[in-house]
C-alpha cells in the first residue's frame, strides 16, 4: 500500500470521529476514539442481553459498589483516594470501584436504548393505526363530518 493511501483512511476516520488524531512533532498518530469504543460496548450489551438481564447486572454492580463503600466508609472514589496510603491494600478495591462506575454508565446507557426511538416510530405507528381505524369507520374520502354529494 502506498504512503498516501495509508494516510488517507485514518484521516477520513478522524474526520468522522471514529479515531482520534494525535500530533507528535512531525508525525501524526491515530488512536481509537474513546466515544466509539463506548458506543460499541453499549450496542453490544444492548444486543446480547435482555432488559431484565441488564437491570440485574446494574443491581449487582450497585451491590458491589456499596460493599466497597461500606468496607472503607467512603461515599465517593475521590474520598477513598484521599484516605488510602501509598502501598495500602485498598488500591485494588479503588480500581475496581472505578471500573464499577464506568460499567454502570455503560449498562445504564444500554438499558436506555430499549426506550430510545430515534425517529419516534412508535408514535408514528400509533398515528398510522389511528388513521387506519378512522378510515375503516368513516371511509377513506370522508372527513370528520359525514357529507353527502347526492
Amino acid at each position: 500500500m502506498s504512503e498516501p493511501t495509508a494516510r488517507k483512511h485514518p484521516s477520513a476516520l478522524a474526520e468522522t470521529g471514529r479515531v482520534k488524531r494525535i500530533s507528535a512533532g512531525d508525525a501524526t498518530r491515530y488512536m481509537r476514539a474513546p466515544q466509539m469504543l463506548a458506543m460499541r460496548r453499549i450496542a453490544d450489551i444492548h444486543r446480547e442481553h435482555t432488559k431484565d438481564e441488564i437491570r440485574q447486572g446494574i443491581r449487582e454492580l450497585k451491590d458491589e459498589r456499596q460493599a466497597i463503600q461500606e468496607q472503607y466508609d467512603a461515599t465517593t472514589v475521590d474520598e477513598l483516594t484521599l484516605e488510602l496510603e501509598s502501598g495500602a491494600d485498598g488500591w485494588a478495591d479503588l480500581t475496581r470501584w472505578q471500573q464499577i462506575e464506568q460499567n454502570l454508565e455503560i449498562a445504564q446507557a444500554a438499558l436506555t436504548l430499549y426506550d430510545f426511538d430515534p425517529d419516534d416510530s412508535r408514535s408514528a405507528a400509533a398515528r398510522l393505526s389511528d388513521r387506519e381505524n378512522t378510515i375503516r369507520s368513516r371511509g377513506a374520502l370522508q372527513d370528520d363530518e359525514s357529507q353527502s354529494t347526492a
